[in-house]
């Protein structure tokens, strides 16, 4: 397959890996530096925190990925969990032990019921002017609004599910040379989503796995990205092995592509 291998800058919150392209530039990390606090806590819109210079004082600092319950157990505000009855003592965690909570709606009184932000700040390299800029959600649970620099780029509506990998084109939002503001509100599962559950004997935490992660990788012209690998199970009965691997090309200019898929066929070891 032919592609154009120029490339753009990659930001990136990593989770597992980000795939390189060959020629591609080093992926711009975006795990440290990072601010969450409850929107009740928060009287401002997204177009406002998103916006570079917003004030978080007083919110609680976080490294991505990271839950909410995780981050301020980190802080020290709520005491570690694994411990004792420690996890009855997180507020919203007032359900009958033994209680599945994955079905059960937020007790009023739980600073989980309402979605919380999370926010950072970072510089694009001026180096990607004219380039395509990627954005990638390595995985949100359940819901979420997204912004950059003041722009809502998705809303909970379209962003609702399980971990969900999202990836979005921000060029033109995105300011290379120039500090960027990311904005991200998270909404917790709702007992009727089709989300994570738990079992009585690994309780569901109180914020039922309110989560962020992100993670960018892409080309300037075009962009591929490794997306399943299948065919793997119980040792075949035959001495050869086929194995197939999915893989996903988007053309971003408007000259058309063409390849080939290849099928890999060799004998088994």
């Amino acid at each position: 397959m032919t592609v154009d291998r120029r490339t753009s800058v990659l930001l990136a919150a990593c989770l597992g890996w980000a795939m390189s392209v060959e020629g591609a530039d080093v992926p711009l990390e975006l795990r440290e530096g990072w601010a969450i606090q409850s929107s009740a806590q928060v009287k401002a819109g997204g177009e406002a925190i998103s916006k570079p210079g917003y004030s978080t004082g007083g919110w609680h600092r976080a490294t991505v990925p990271t839950t909410v319950v995780a981050a301020l157990v980190a802080d020290g505000t709520y005491p570690d969990p694994h411990f004792g009855t420690n996890l009855r003592t997180i507020p919203g965690t007032s359900y009958e032990i033994g209680t599945n909570f994955s079905n059960l709606p937020m007790p009023d009184d739980s600073p989980f019921r309402l979605p919380w932000w999370y926010r950072t700040e970072f510089t694009v390299p001026a180096a990607a002017r004219g380039k395509t800029l990627w954005l990638r959600f390595g995985g949100i649970n359940f819901r979420s609004n997204m912004w950059l620099n003041g722009r809502r780029l998705a809303d909970a509506d379209e962003t609702a599910g399980a971990f969900r990998i999202h990836e979005l084109d921000v060029t033109g939002i995105a300011r290379p040379g120039e500090a960027n503001a990311l904005a991200v509100e998270v909404f917790a599962p709702q007992p009727n989503d089709l989300a994570i559950t738990f079992v009585d004997w690994n309780p569901m935490p109180p914020d039922k796995v309110m989560i962020l992660s992100l993670r960018f990788s892409r080309n300037e012209r075009s962009r591929s990205t490794f997306s399943t690998i299948a065919g793997f199970g119980a040792r075949p009965k035959s001495p050869r092995l086929k194995l197939t691997v999915a893989h996903t090309v988007s053309n971003m200019s408007v000259v058309s592509s063409c390849g080939t898929r290849p099928i890999f066929d060799r004998a088994a070891r």
